[in-house]
């Protein structure tokens, strides 16, 4: 039976999460969101990419929790892990874009080696 109380421990929450409890995942959300974003502002360029880093970190958790996976004990360990992962990609995916950006800009291509 599903135990969505504030009360509840992380384990428990877990455990109704996947059972389908969606207030047991709105309790883990309100528990650990404030020690999500603080890590992720530390890893992001600014507070509306560590939104962004603290929601695509909870909705990983969700989906690991619904297909089973996911943490049993230690919600704020596991959650804090999946937020430096995700500003990890999100730093990985910036810099592959930068440069990109930067070697098809016409300035920035290498001079050629043709001597005049």
């Amino acid at each position: 039976m599903p135990v969505a109380d504030d009360d509840a421990s992380d384990r428990e929450l877990i455990d109704a999460v996947r059972a389908g409890d969606r207030r047991a995942f709105g309790i883990l959300y309100e528990r650990h969101r404030g020690a999500a974003w603080r890590v992720a502002r530390r890893c992001a360029n600014g507070a509306a990419q560590a939104d962004d880093l603290v929601a695509e970190s909870f909705a990983n958790l969700l989906a690991a929790v619904r297909r089973g996976a996911g943490p049993r004990e230690n919600v704020r360990a596991y959650l804090l892990t999946v937020v430096t992962h995700e500003a990890g990609r999100a730093a990985r995916a910036t810099a592959v874009s930068t440069a990109r950006r930067r070697s098809s800009s016409p300035r920035c291509r290498r001079p050629s080696r043709t001597r005049y």
